[in-house]
């Protein structure tokens, strides 16, 4: 494979983690806590590329295993103890997948719409 090929496979990479679950949900959060000004936009455009960099290393590392379900919904409540984590989310939608791209066609299009 020549470096251009190199460099393609690099940017389709990183176009695809712009676009992933997890980083579009949290453009999503930064940018309304934009639009009620709780945030400068040089301090969410630095969250944001510090979150493509760690979701990067994760992703380029494979030491850790992604979740194979994940959960969506509204958080209403949380309560930590010195066992576990307590969260109460409303209407709740569960996916039992473990490929990102599906779940970017089944989450993030309806989240973007409400």
């Amino acid at each position: 494979m020549d470096g251009t090929a190199d460099e393609a496979n690099v940017a389709a990479f990183e176009e695809h983690l712009k676009k992933s679950l997890v980083i579009d949900s949290l453009r999503i959060a930064l940018d309304e806590l934009l639009s009620g000004c709780f945030i400068r936009k040089d301090v969410a455009d630095s969250i944001l590329q510090e979150a493509c960099l760690q979701y990067r290393t994760l992703l380029m590392s494979n030491t850790l295993f992604l979740p194979s379900h994940y959960m969506v919904g509204h958080l209403e409540h949380y309560r930590h103890s010195s066992e576990a984590w307590t969260l109460t989310v409303k209407d709740p939608v569960i996916a039992l997948c473990v490929n990102d791209a599906i779940l970017g066609m089944i989450f993030v299009s309806p989240l973007k719409d409400r």
